[in-house]
């Protein structure tokens, strides 16, 4: 897996940074877990600070591409909808994380 960042702005009002990326793939299509370990590691940010907004895959391309946020501090991520927190918490492993919401708690009862 080979992740390429297409575009980088920095939102000096939510205290983030935006990426655009690219991710080109031999195998299976990469997991949300590994595509925001490669983000963080990218750009030298902890794990638990990025929050992919989408990945998109377009048919029969070994290629995906996407967008996601780059928070300073777990403070401000408090603005990010609760389903994309939860899918980020979901994804790293950490099952109930502080911004994770109801919407993961029914989830898991069924």
């Amino acid at each position: 897996m080979k992740l390429e960042i297409t575009n980088k702005s920095t939102n000096p009002f939510f205290n983030r940074m935006e990426v655009s990326f690219e991710v080109r793939h031999e195998a299976e299509t990469p997991s949300r877990a590994s595509v925001i370990k490669e983000i963080a590691s990218a750009l030298k940010a902890d794990e638990s600070l990025v929050v992919v907004e989408y990945i998109r895959q377009p048919f029969g391309k070994k290629m995906c591409y996407g967008k996601a946020r780059v928070y300073k501090s777990e403070q401000d991520m408090k603005i990010e909808p609760k389903h994309l927190l939860a899918r980020a918490a979901k994804s790293l492993g950490k099952g109930k994380e502080s911004g994770a919401g109801e919407g993961s708690e029914a989830a898991a009862k069924k």
